[in-house]
């Protein structure tokens, strides 16, 4: 199996890109290892202060590859949905804002891979949809994340008809933050890749931290690991001299 997997860097921003257009970006066992493994660098490098996942060419991703598996054997399904599952918990527990740049379409695994982002800009001609339903299949992996990002009528809504739908609807429902026209959109992720890069780094990783932890907690256990969380952001030193050159000037 290829690599299917490019990665860069400019400045603080890591862009991670499925590169397998010929498969529609399709997510095989060495990209999600790949994707993994990278977010995982970007989150422990000091200097690293964003990350972008992307596609190459018209999809951002159709899911994953099942095609490439033996049929009928299970311990290769197995691993598929152990690093489909290893990617998405990286992506929650990611120390960096990571921003989904939605190339093109975003369907099956594509489309959970981008609701598990904490941001996303997408092009305008951009089709979103969970077709598996129509094959006779249910997304039982892709809706771990989908579940959580959208209510319960709309879930089913996408399991149970599969209809495609553009990126103005993916907006409304709250899957994607911004569209933007396709002639405008490698400068639209590169501004709020910029944005997200400048953020105060201590706010973010403790942020984040304690979003994924929160989770599934209940409301005592969420406030009081809350709690925790907000010593660890006011120790750091960083913190304290941001406070500090703040003092007497009021509300940020």
């Amino acid at each position: 199996m290829e690599r299917g997997t490019v990665v860069t860097r400019e400045g603080p921003v890591v862009t991670l890109r499925i590169d397998r257009p010929a498969r529609q970006n399709r997510l095989n066992l060495p990209v999600l290892e790949d994707l993994r493994g990278a977010l995982e660098d970007a989150g422990a490098a000091r200097d690293v202060r964003a990350v972008v996942l992307t596609g190459t060419g018209s999809t951002f991703s159709c899911g994953g590859d099942i095609e490439e598996l033996p049929r009928g054997d299970r311990e290769a399904f197995r691993e598929l949905g152990r690093r489909f599952a290893a990617l998405h918990l990286a992506l929650l527990r990611s120390s960096k804002p990571v921003l989904a740049a939605v190339n093109g379409d975003a369907l099956a695994g594509g489309l959970s891979l981008l609701a598990a982002c904490d941001l996303a800009v997408a092009r305008a001609s951009a089709r979103f949809a969970m077709p598996e339903i129509k094959a006779g299949l249910w997304p039982v992996m892709a809706q771990v994340a989908l579940n959580r990002a959208l209510p319960r009528k709309r879930v089913f809504e996408l399991y149970y008809l599969g209809e495609s739908f553009g990126a103005e609807r993916a907006m409304d429902w709250g899957l994607v933050n911004w569209v933007v026209p396709d002639g405008d959109f490698d400068a639209a992720v590169l501004a709020r890749a910029g944005q997200l890069a400048g953020l105060p780094p201590a706010a973010v990783r403790v942020g984040r931290a304690a979003f994924a932890e929160l989770a599934d907690l209940s409301y005592e256990d969420a406030y009081a690991r809350s709690a925790e969380r907000l010593v660890e952001l006011l120790a750091d030193p960083a913190m304290a001299e941001a406070l500090a050159a703040r003092a007497g000037k009021g509300p940020p």
